[in-house]
């Protein structure tokens, strides 16, 4: 059994819905995508799908789910839970940031039970890096809801990963337990308990006495930790975005125009190349020449 800290409580246990760290650490538990990153290189490999091919045009991608893989509550998984994933993210039943994984898609057929057909509308590089965050979802449970945001599964799950739900209450520890039929191999853990704790000091007061047996530290905390002989602080690399966003306002509250630069002695003038991605900026930016407001 282990205990792990975290610094607030989990929203939602629905991986196509969660949008925040603690609940994203959680769903990645229990669901599964067609496809994953492997954490050593980077590359997209498999995960649901056990293999894929992509069309010469780059337009069509065609996967085949693993055979015999079942949900938890022993439903086995199709094309059709894949579909119906991908396809209700293109519908009003769901409001979630998620959908604009799949904006480029334009069809999504069920060739055979264990083979799915996903047509784009132009050629999508980041396509299968997209699929990585929308675990799949079992269709003979959410294809009647009318509002996935508020369904009840979204507060008790059914899905297909390693750990199974156990049991959540707002405020309280999360319990997943481990997957006896998992495909790829019982847990070693029996039992992953995620206990919320907002303060600091109390997070730091529970790994020392040992009520809690993981959690992420503070960079400013990593010394103090190091200090107790009983535990051992393992440095890794992260995936994340930090930027700086200007919004500048004229008298009366009307935005300035994008290519204006308002001189400031407080600010940074920054110069950007045109045809380039920027954190905090839309994905393609190409500015307009420059000119300075008078």
């Amino acid at each position: 059994m282990v205990y792990a800290g975290v610094g607030s409580d989990v929203r939602i246990l629905n991986p196509i819905l969660q949008s925040d760290t603690v609940s994203g650490g959680i769903t990645e538990r229990l669901f599964e995508p067609l496809v994953q990153e492997d954490p050593k290189t980077g590359a997209i490999i498999p995960a649901l799908a056990e293999s894929w091919t992509i069309s010469p045009d780059g337009l069509s991608y065609t996967f085949k789910p693993r055979s015999g893989v079942k949900f938890h509550d022993g439903q086995p998984v199709t094309a059709e839970d894949a579909k119906f994933t991908l396809d209700i993210l293109k519908t009003d039943k769901v409001k979630t940031v998620r959908t604009s994984d799949v904006e480029k898609v334009t069809s999504v057929e069920v060739i055979d039970p264990m083979t799915l057909r996903v047509t784009l509308s132009d050629v999508f590089c980041p396509f299968l890096d997209n699929l990585r965050n929308l675990g799949i979802l079992p269709k003979h449970l959410l294809a009647n809801t009318t509002d996935l945001n508020e369904d009840p599964f979204n507060l008790k799950p059914i899905s297909t990963g390693p750990f199974t739900f156990v049991e959540w209450a707002k405020d309280d520890p999360i319990t997943l337990q481990a997957n006896d039929n998992y495909w790829g191999g019982r847990p070693k853990i029996d039992r992953f308990i995620f206990r919320p704790l907002k303060d600091r000091g109390a997070l730091l007061a529970q790994l020392k006495t040992g009520d809690v047996d993981i959690a992420e530290i503070e960079l400013l905390e990593v010394k103090e930790i190091q200090a107790q002989s009983q535990l051992q602080v393992l440095p890794y690399f992260a995936a994340g975005v930090t930027y700086m966003a200007y919004v500048e306002y004229r008298p009366g509250g009307r935005p300035l125009p994008s290519d204006v630069i308002v001189p400031s002695p407080k600010a940074t003038t920054m110069r950007l190349r045109p045809g380039c991605a920027y954190p905090g900026l839309s994905r393609w930016w190409t500015p307009r020449p420059a000119r300075q407001r008078r």
